[in-house]
């Protein structure tokens, strides 16, 4: 299980518009609560959160 002291959830506000921000967020929360039912696992966590820091950064 992740401990949330083991999560940070960051998103430089550079390039980024508001709403993109929230919904960053918010898609970090949603791959957080899939790791925790073990729906996924962490390297698909990380590989997710990757993916999407690098979609928003295209915009």
């Amino acid at each position: 299980m992740i401990k949330n002291e083991n999560i940070k959830v960051i998103c430089p506000k550079e390039n980024l518009r508001d709403n993109d921000e929230i919904t960053i967020n918010i898609q970090k929360i949603i791959l957080i609560s899939l790791h925790e039912e073990k729906k996924i696992n962490l390297q698909q966590y990380n590989d997710a959160v990757e993916y999407i820091e690098k979609k928003y950064k295209q915009r």
